[in-house]
């Protein structure tokens, strides 16, 4: 089974708000869209455009992108050929040229928002939140020249991708188009008041691929990215589990979500848990993928090492 990458590039059309931590009432942001979030807004549109009404199909979707089509993290960008993907230095996490407080004053705001009790027509006690986001406009402080705000990614597709007897190719007539589904998608939290609106600009992507964020690309059985053993070390574009066995230096976090729940189990990553006893729907199962380091950790290695890219893109030891 061979993969091919596609390169992706979106252009933000609203805030982005990705789920980070909380701080007191605020909601914080991560700097980049994250596989997973990729694969749900994919997964609904697929689902909308091929598919049928009702939940069946959603898992269905679900599985597949999870098994035959992947999506890497994408970072925002202001010129398209360097994504900011986050580095840790010796003077603290970098951006491109920009320090972690030069990148967040440029990119980052907030929105504080409340609750009406329709009673009173006040505020609903304890329902104050600030939420942080990306924006999708900049202005640079020099020329006062503002610009878009872009987020450059990859798809990963496998040659033998198929659905209920389609294939599912990146563009073309011969089965379901991708390309077609994935236009316009909606990411990250507060998507209902129009929120995450990305939309993709066709004439700037470019398939087949064999550089991925400047890493090798190996598609011959599985996905996977070439570290060159640069004794500098090379920064990660995405979580890597803590289990490969490599000279790495940067944060560790947990990366744990939230997945649909049926009624009757449900499952989650390679497990099936069982328990009546708990709500179905979206979001009611907690799925725990273990310790990774997170965007940006330095691998230093002597050799060339290759990395694998599984679901949701996270990235492991071969």
């Amino acid at each position: 089974m061979n993969w091919r990458a596609h390169k992706l590039i979106y252009k933000a059309c609203s805030p982005v708000h990705l789920g980070c931590y909380t701080l007191g009432y605020i909601k914080l942001t991560r700097p980049y869209i994250t596989g997973k979030a990729v694969w749900g807004a994919a997964t609904a549109n697929m689902t909308r455009t091929y598919g049928r009404r009702g939940t069946g199909d959603y898992n269905e979707f679900g599985t597949f992108f999870k098994d035959r089509i992947i999506f890497s993290y994408f970072f925002p960008a202001l010129d398209l050929d360097s994504p900011l993907l986050p580095c840790f230095t010796e003077e603290g996490i970098k951006y491109g040229k920009w320090s972690e407080d030069e990148f967040q004053s440029r990119f980052f705001g907030s929105s504080t928002n409340t609750a009406i009790e329709p009673v009173s027509n006040t505020a609903e006690d304890e329902i104050l939140h600030e939420s942080e986001y990306i924006h999708y406009k900049v202005k640079e402080a020099a020329s006062g020249e503002v610009r878009a705000v872009f987020f450059v990614g990859y798809v990963f597709i496998s040659d033998d991708a198929s659905m209920k007897e389609q294939p599912v190719i990146w563009q073309g007539e011969t089965g379901w188009s991708l390309r077609n589904a994935i236009q316009e998608i909606f990411v990250g939290g507060d998507i209902k008041y129009g929120w995450g609106r990305l939309i993709l600009q066709n004439e700037k992507c470019e398939p087949d691929q064999e550089k991925i964020f400047d890493f090798t690309f190996k598609g011959n059985s599985s996905p996977q990215i070439r570290f060159n053993g640069k004794t500098s070390g090379e920064p990660i574009p995405a979580h890597l589990s803590i289990d490969c066995s490599l000279n790495i230096r940067g944060d560790i976090e947990p990366v744990i979500g939230r997945d649909w729940r049926n009624g009757d189990g449900c499952e989650t990553g390679n497990r099936v848990k069982k328990d009546k006893e708990r709500k179905s729907g979206a979001g009611q199962d907690v799925n725990a993928c273990g310790l990774h380091w997170v965007p940006g950790s330095i691998v230093k290695a002597s050799n060339e090492v290759n990395l694998k890219i599984t679901r949701f893109g996270l990235l492991e030891g071969t």
